[in-house]
């Protein structure tokens, strides 16, 4: 299995739901998939006001992490919850074999909520391959947009 040359880079992390391919009376089974990325910002937000505060869209681009390569089931225009950290190679991290457990995921984000620099929904972009062939050693490209709504208040 190869490693990414990102990994003690990776800054981003989304939780999709994925279809199991089971089915209940009530629809489809998912199972939550957490994958991790190194991202970086593209393009300055597009804000776009709301009633009691704004929405921005965040372009990302990077790569896969872990999983290396994109999960068979995460499709395109696929909506996951997203974090991005403020990681610093030495001192803080993701970790660089990802999450073994939704419940490990989790509990990460509530005792590391300090190094959260924006959340918000994730939105996946179609990535094909790149035109030189080097998913081998770099992982496939990741990209997509990160939705983040800001809450205005009063303050006196």
């Amino acid at each position: 299995m190869a490693t990414s040359p990102f990994a003690t880079y990776a800054n981003l992390t989304v939780c999709f739901q994925v279809p199991t391919g089971a089915e209940e009376a009530d629809g489809l089974v998912v199972e939550p998939v957490v994958v991790t990325a190194w991202a970086k910002r593209y393009r300055p937000a597009q804000a776009q006001p709301l009633q009691d505060g704004e929405m921005a869209r965040l372009l990302y681009r990077g790569y896969w992490v872990t999983p290396f390569q994109k999960p068979q089931g995460i499709l395109a225009e696929q909506t996951g919850k997203g974090y991005v950290w403020r990681t610093v190679p030495g001192r803080f991290r993701l970790p660089l074999a990802g999450f073994s457990s939704v419940a490990e995921y989790n509990a990460f984000i509530e005792a590391n909520r300090d190094r959260i620099v924006a959340e918000g929904d994730f939105i996946l972009a179609d990535t094909p391959p790149g035109p030189f062939g080097v998913e081998e050693k770099t992982g496939d490209p990741f990209e997509g947009e990160l939705v983040t709504r800001t809450a205005w208040q009063d303050t006196v």
